[in-house]
């Protein structure tokens, strides 16, 4: 036997028997003996051993070789080699193909119709494409399929497409007790291989078609080797009711009512540490949560431990850079994003790129499992913090849980800071508590090590001290117009806020009314405000704000909260002013005079009366001496008519011509 002839049945990529499949077989199996000699022949056979010596050490002729070679080298349904399991006694390596035709036998057995389901598919092409259509619901014109249609309808259906056929009662599978239902079933589970995507759509359903990328096996294109080297961010909304009172500097509190909000969590995915956290008091998070989340992991202001928020933290260290002050503004490599709306913001992904030089990976939609590790965070954060309030809507409307949230956040008045205080709290345990994922070591410790540890490949990396300075994530842009009026004197300013920002290099320059600027606020200290003119980029300097909000250290999110309870408020205030009390004291004196007849005319309709009686009667020259007694102390000076140069008054009457 030639090199040539020992190969022709093995390619070159499979002559390698080491990477061929094998199977665990105990020793004890009574099969192992007769694998070993098949295996030893297709060694042999590959090793280029002459036939006559495979039969004598093996005992298998140049036919049965030939044949347990093709058998291994046979491809399966997922496109691999069979390699050594085609050698187990029993195992079929090709699907079953039946020749034999249907033998009527009466009693409606159950055996002896192995193949026919696949047989009446080739016979009727029709039948099997209408069947496919049927369970993967593929778009057919004019036909409108269940919303998930049972094995049992299908069934149905295929034995009446059957009947139509000429089917009888003496054809399978009308001559079976189940009429091919058990092979129905199997057939329609076989159809997964060939069309996977669309039949876990069609059965499982759109949730468990997104996972259709998860669980593949294949290692990503880029592991995470070292800490820092990959984060996520997301945000999760805590279903809990909840009264959130705000107060002002001067004590004033405002309830604003919260069904359910949001935190955000910066997370390392190496080390599963809580990088950054931010309370966002809205219904749904906004592009200035994404950036306050994230300064959050950089840097943040010291902490009063004397402070509400901080009640159930000892020392206010929440966050790692605040554990570990060596990895203050320490920069990350891949920020993982999901693909909402507030993250999409061009404001948002250009602050944190030009700021961190950072790459921005956005997540599929609706797919959390690929951000399962923040998930997971979420999850456990709010099962030992938020959900064992009173006021906790649970995990969903049958959570024993549940004992009217609404009613009971009216009742205990939860307040803004026991909120966040709960919720740091929980973050705070999550950096200090064992993990099983790191070895039972938490969060804290594992960075350490690594910060000791040069073949971690955690090298503290701070940003540069400009960008420590003057972080521009912080800066929230808006578009403004430059206010003003010359003719009064009303000098040039910004509205923002419901406030006038300026300055004196812009008090004076007139001539910048009605051009557009870019404003530039900061978020956490909204106080230190910068303008430049849109069109040539000329900066303005910095803008002075009101005394009210220049002196609190509101930030610019609390700040529009605050204003917008306190108008809100000011449109609920019934109460009766100084005015209407007069109108009303007015109106009651007014109802009281008409009634005891002491109301009297003014002057001016007094005049009005005289005259006209004294036109009337022919004897204007005696209106002024004849006055109602009631005034007769008036002069006669000032109630004589005036003078009539046109002798307008002594006309007749139409009551003298008559007579």
């Amino acid at each position: 036997m030639t090199a040539t002839n020992v190969h022709s049945l093995i390619g070159p990529e499979m002559r390698d028997l080491s990477k061929w499949p094998v199977p665990d077989l105990l020793p004890g199996d009574q099969e192992l003996r007769l694998f070993e000699r098949r295996k030893q022949a297709v060694e042999m056979y590959v090793e280029g051993c002459k036939f006559n010596e495979i039969r004598t050490r093996t005992g298998f002729y140049r036919g049965e070789v030939i044949r347990l070679v093709k058998r291994c080298v046979t491809v399966d349904h997922l496109g691999r080699i069979h390699g050594f399991y085609a050698l187990v006694p029993g195992v079929r390596v090709k699907k079953y193909n039946r020749t034999a035709g249907h033998v009527f036998s009466d009693g409606l057995s159950k055996g002896g119709n192995a193949g026919m389901l696949t047989q009446i598919m080739q016979r009727f092409p029709e039948v099997a494409e209408s069947v496919e259509k049927e369970l993967l619901k593929m778009p057919v014109e004019s036909h409108v399929h269940e919303a998930r249609a049972s094995y049992k309808t299908l069934h149905k259906r295929f034995l009446r497409d059957l009947e139509s056929k000429g089917l009888t009662s003496r054809d399978w599978p009308f001559s079976t007790r189940y009429r091919g239902y058990r092979s129905f079933v199997n057939y329609c589970h076989n159809l997964r291989e060939r069309y996977l995507g669309r039949w876990i759509a069609a059965r499982s359903g759109k949730e468990a078609s997104r996972r259709s990328g998860l669980g593949q096996g294949y290692t990503p294109l880029i592991p995470v080797l070292r800490p820092y080297s990959a984060v996520q961010l997301d945000f999760h909304k805590i279903d809990a009711a909840s009264i959130i009172v705000i107060s002002n500097r001067f004590g004033k509190e405002f309830e604003i009512p919260v069904a359910r909000w949001h935190v955000g969590i910066l997370a390392d995915e190496y080390t599963r540490a809580i990088l950054g956290i931010y309370i966002s008091l809205e219904p749904t998070p906004s592009g200035d949560c994404v950036l306050e989340t994230i300064v959050s992991a950089l840097r943040s202001d010291e902490t009063d431990p004397q402070s509400p928020d901080y009640s159930f933290v000892e020392d206010g260290k929440i966050v790692i850079h605040q554990l570990i002050p060596e990895l203050r503004f320490q920069g990350f490599a891949v920020l993982k994003l999901d693909n909402a709306w507030a993250h999409t913001a061009v404001e948002v992904y250009n602050n944190i790129i030009s700021t961190i030089g950072c790459a921005v990976n956005f997540g599929p939609v609706r797919a959390w499992w690929c951000r399962n590790l923040i998930e997971n965070i979420f999850g456990k954060m709010t099962q030992h913090g938020v959900q064992r309030l009173p006021s906790t809507y649970g995990t969903g409307p049958n959570d024993t849980r549940r004992d009217a949230p609404n009613e009971q956040a009216v009742k205990y008045r939860i307040l803004l800071s026991t909120l966040i205080a709960i919720v740091l709290a929980e973050a705070r345990r999550h950096n200090l508590s064992q993990s099983e994922a790191l070895e039972h070591c938490s969060p804290e410790f594992a960075l350490r090590a690594a910060l000791e540890k040069p073949a971690f490949g955690l090298f503290p990396q701070p940003l540069p001290h400009a960008a420590q300075d003057d972080i521009r994530l912080l800066m929230h842009v808006e578009e403004r117009i430059i206010r003003g009026n010359i003719k009064k004197h009303v000098r040039p300013h910004i509205q923002f806020g419901r406030m006038r920002h300026t300055n004196p290099q812009l008090a004076r320059q007139y001539h910048l009314v009605g051009k557009r600027v870019l404003v530039y606020i900061h978020r956490q200290k909204p106080w230190i405000m910068r303008a430049c003119l849109l069109d040539t980029g000329e900066d303005l300097g910095l803008l002075s704000s009101p005394r009210r909000w220049s002196t609190s250290k509101y930030s610019l999110r609390t700040r529009k909260l605050i204003s917008a309870a306190g108008l809100a408020e000011s449109y609920q205030d019934l109460s009766v002013d100084s005015v209407e009390k007069w109108e009303k004291k007015a109106k009651k004196s007014l109802r009281g005079k008409r009634r005891k007849g002491e109301r009297r005319p003014t002057t001016a309709l007094l005049m009005a009366k005289v005259t006209r009686e004294a036109v009337n009667k022919d004897d204007a020259k005696r209106c002024g001496t004849e006055i109602d007694s009631s005034h007769s102390s008036m002069r006669t000076s000032q109630l004589a008519p005036p003078k009539d140069p046109f002798n307008l008054g002594s006309l007749p009457t139409l009551h003298h011509r008559r007579q």
